[in-house]
Order: C-alpha cells, then sequence, then structure tokens
C-alpha cells in the first residue's frame, strides 16, 4: 500500500518542479544565470524559497550577481542557507549545465 502512495506523489512532484523551472523561466529573466542581475538573483532566491518552501534564505547573505553565483561550491550555498542550501545549489547548477551545453 505504501509503494502505491509514494507512486502516487513521487510524479506529481516531478511535474510542479519541471513546471516551476519553466515558470521561473518564463519572468523575463534571462536564461543563461551568468547573465542575472543582483535583482535577478534575489528574485529567483524569493521564487526558490515560496516554490520549495525554503523558509530561512537571507538575500543579504546573497549579494551578488549571477556570474558570482557561478563561483559559489556547494558549501558555500549550505554556510549561507543550511536547510535548503543543497536544493538552491543544484537548482542552479541544473539551470547553468543547459545553458552552457544548449540542454533546454
Amino acid at each position: 500500500m505504501q509503494n502505491n502512495a509514494e507512486s502516487n506523489i513521487y510524479p506529481t512532484m516531478v511535474k510542479q518542479e519541471r513546471h516551476g523551472h519553466e515558470a521561473f523561466i518564463g519572468e523575463n529573466f534571462p536564461e543563461d544565470p551568468r547573465q542575472w542581475s543582483g535583482h535577478d538573483v534575489r528574485s529567483w532566491l524569493d521564487w526558490m524559497g515560496c516554490t520549495y518552501n525554503i523558509r530561512n534564505i537571507d538575500v543579504l547573505k546573497f549579494h551578488m550577481n549571477g556570474k558570482a553565483l557561478c563561483l559559489m561550491t556547494l558549501d558555500m550555498f549550505l554556510y549561507r542557507v543550511p536547510m535548503g542550501g543543497n536544493l538552491l545549489y543544484h537548482d542552479f547548477q541544473s539551470r547553468l549545465q543547459r545553458t552552457v551545453h544548449g540542454d533546454r
């Protein structure tokens, strides 16, 4: 019984994640995270916080543009957002890789 419940939840989560990524890209932000301004970074952080219920994002710890985010390691994200930094890092890296490698 538990396996059925898990299999019913998983596809929904995948669809929401994909839709969420598309929704953020469609908000007039540059698709290439390297081109994000500081305002774009803050908007992405706000969007990620709302979409994935990450409540402890202090945008003052991310006073930077997209190029600076590219230089951040996973540990740097985790230092700034201990509960959610992993998700932020992987979402950002996924967006960056799609742009760099042309996988859209």
